[in-house]
């Protein structure tokens, strides 16, 4: 139909024709663009289509019924050319067709002029983004009572630092990019050393040190990200499901603070490891039973109206059950409290009181504060801290980022996200905050929620900005705690992979009961260990110690795994007078004196003069397996052989030539293929 109607266009004014054309390539190229990852852009371009199509209607002078009739043929033709998927986005052009010409825009909409364009371009947006939009509102109120805790956690003076911290990390972060649907802020780990400089009797107790301490470690951040070192590399996959699961177990424990009567309320600490079982040893006690099971079931609700929605939109994602589930839940407890029903649970507000704060200022311009010198002096006080917030923000952000990039089904990049967080770290001490790390617990949430862009992070730093920089904390105080509960632990069903512990039970169970109960998800013991030492290790000192423990011991199973894996077979000519032994396997420091010890003085002996060492189906990885393979030949060269190498690797060649003075006066042949042959159909295997 477009073909037909462009025909018609070319006995019609030119310069009709050329607003006509011009709208039709916008509208195409519109179509091509509409998808989940450049949906904005779309927007835009479609937006700078109606303004310039107005003006080049204007030039024409028609906005005649029958100029309508031709453009409401064009928009029928593009209807056509866009499938189910592309629908899903929000575009419905299925309009009425039947309002005056004059006051529709391209879409077939009224949209009128002024004001009223502004409010639909708004409505359109929101309409195509209301997942990112209400996950980013849910999540900034799942932070409030999170990063309070953290806060006093650290020690500090005023808690609504820790709040600041967060928006900023917020909007920050994600306006840089790197992760969509990643969501930052104060987390336990940054507040622990925090709280720990803050304690130091070397720095004296000052406050004004944090500043420097957050600047610096997000510098260095920033650099790492610029420089590409992506140490992710060592991760391995045992080590991430650990992490999960351990990050899963600390947040659902952490909730449980919440159901019992603290006579601080300000001293909860969630997501804590070092106070993670400390919900159950202190003495404070649980709530009444009339409110501890409102709670409970107000927090299921909440669970429940998450996973129902989440089961019930499928691929499509455009419920926000998260916002859902905590308007509900908040409509239910105020109607209870009403009524003056007897199963009231405690609000946001009665936890925290979060007092209207002045727009933060760059601490060099604050009056309020005293900075000390950046001398010398302060470097030697800060530096060591620093170092340990990069790693501990470093670490938890890209661990972060490798499970939303699983929730999202996209990927990340993760020197970006480096650059990202490090920034963000560096602006969050120029304002004077006390810094922050990825949040998993928040993180999941969202991408669970419905988030897909990092449009959730935006929304979701503004809005905390707006409830505790403004006056919006009077009506965000109604949210019952244990909505936010229900929430968190929606979050956790979904985080913690339940299927990596039946894979450790396959690890344990014996061969002959996995048989027979027709068991296959069996893994290998040392990855079931790993996955184990890395929760314990986790929850008891936290997620940056146990994902360090874990690459080390991945990093020694796999060397000592690796060591075993050389193999020499042992080949004599007919006439006996040349032996050749093919050398197979990874040659570093883990197999050298192995190599070396199955070449025995016995063997040595019992060959003949010529001897030719093969190393095709080798590979020299480091210095070691270069002095193993030197070792070697001085040896059956001392014995009086005649000693060559053949058969190297591209890749071992290469790094043998940059030290070339090591195989100085050293004999090297190429073996042809059809000798090579010859040579293996009678060889031996040889071992210690």
């Amino acid at each position: 139909m477009v073909v037909s109607n462009r025909e018609k266009d070319s006995e019609r004014d030119p310069a009709e024709v050329e607003a006509n054309e011009y709208w039709r390539d916008s509208f195409t190229r519109y179509s091509e663009k509409v998808d989940d990852n450049s949906i904005a852009a779309s927007i835009s371009e479609c937006f700078n289509c109606i303004d310039e199509y107005s003006i080049g209607t204007e030039k024409t002078g028609n906005n005649d019924n029958d100029n309508f009739s031709r453009n409401k043929s064009l928009v029928d033709s593009i209807d056509s050319m866009h499938d189910d998927d592309s629908r899903k986005n929000g575009f419905s052009r299925k309009h009425e067709r039947d309002k005056n010409p004059e006051d529709e825009c391209c879409f077939g909409v009224d949209c009128g002029n002024g004001m009223n364009r502004v409010i639909h371009r708004i409505t359109s947006f929101i309409a195509l983004r209301n997942n990112d939009i209400f996950a980013g509102i849910s999540t900034s109120l799942n932070q409030i009572p999170e990063v309070m805790c953290y806060a006093l956690l650290s020690g500090i003076k005023n808690p609504m630092l820790g709040i600041q911290s967060t928006w900023i990390m917020n909007l920050s972060t994600s306006l840089i990019g790197g992760s969509s649907g990643m969501i930052s802020g104060l987390t336990a780990s940054v507040a622990i050393l925090i709280g720990k400089l803050v304690s130091d009797p070397d720095v004296g107790s000052d406050y004004n040190y944090i500043p420097y301490t957050v600047m610096l470690a997000g510098l260095l951040q920033a650099i790492i990200g610029l420089i590409g070192l992506d140490l992710l590399r060592l991760v391995p996959h045992p080590v991430k499901i650990g992490f999960v699961n351990s990050a899963g177990i600390i947040i659902a424990l952490a909730q449980i603070s919440f159901f019992k009567d603290q006579a601080d309320k300000m001293s909860v600490v969630s997501n804590s490891w070092s106070l993670t079982f400390e919900i159950f040893t202190n003495d404070d006690p649980w709530r009444d039973l009339h409110t501890l099971m409102a709670m409970i079931l107000l927090a299921f609700l909440s669970f429940s109206i998450c996973e129902g929605l989440h089961c019930a939109q499928n691929a499509k994602k455009r419920i926000p059950s998260g916002f859902i589930a905590l308007v509900i839940a908040t409509l239910i407890e105020q109607v209870l409290r009403q009524y003056d029903v007897d199963l009231k649970t405690p609000l946001l507000g009665e936890y925290f009181e979060i007092k209207e704060e002045k727009f933060p200022i760059i601490i060099f311009f604050d009056n309020t504060s005293t900075l000390p010198p950046f001398s010398k002096e302060t470097f030697g006080k800060i530096y060591l801290y620093s170092l340990s917030l990069l790693g501990v923000t470093w670490l938890e952000s890209m661990m972060t980022g490798i499970v939303i990039d699983d929730l999202t089904k996209s990927q990340g990049s993760r020197s970006h996200v480096a650059v990202s967080q490090g920034a963000s770290q560096l602006l969050v001490g120029l304002f004077g905050g006390i810094g922050g790390a990825a949040m998993i617990g928040q993180s999941v949430v969202n991408c669970r929620t419905g988030a897909t862009t990092s449009l959730s992070g935006v929304v979701g730093g503004v809005s905390l900005m707006l409830f505790c920089s403004l006056k919006f904390f009077d009506f965000i105080k109604f949210v019952p705690v244990s909505a936010l509960v229900g929430l968190m632990y929606y979050a956790v069903f979904h985080m913690i992979q339940w299927g990596s512990f039946l894979c450790i039970l396959g690890a344990i169970i014996p061969q002959s009961l996995r048989v027979k109960l027709s068991f296959h998800r069996k893994i290998q013991r040392m990855d079931a260990f790993t996955i184990l030492l890395v929760m314990i290790i986790s929850i008891l000192y936290g997620p940056s110690v146990g994902v360090a423990s874990g690459i080390c011991i991945a990093v020694f199973a796999y060397a000592w795994d690796s060591s075993n894996r050389i193999l020499v077979e042992r080949k004599k000519n007919e006439d006996c007078e040349h032996v050749t032994y093919f050398v197979a396997g990874p040659i570093f420091f883990g197999t050298g004196h192995l190599m070396l010890n199955m070449f025995t003085e016995k063997v040595i002996k019992s060959d003949p003069v010529e001897v030719l060492l093969s190393l095709e189906g080798a590979e020299i990885f480091d210095w070691s397996g270069m002095v193993a393979i030197k070792s070697l030949y001085d040896k059956l060269t001392e014995a009086g052989k005649t000693v060559a190498i053949g058969d190297i690797s591209r890749t071992s060649k290469t790094m043998m030539e940059k030290n070339s003075f090591m195989w100085k006066n050293v004999n090297f042949v190429e073996i042809p293929d059809e000798v090579k042959s010859s040579l293996r159909t009678k060889s031996s295997k040889m071992s210690l």
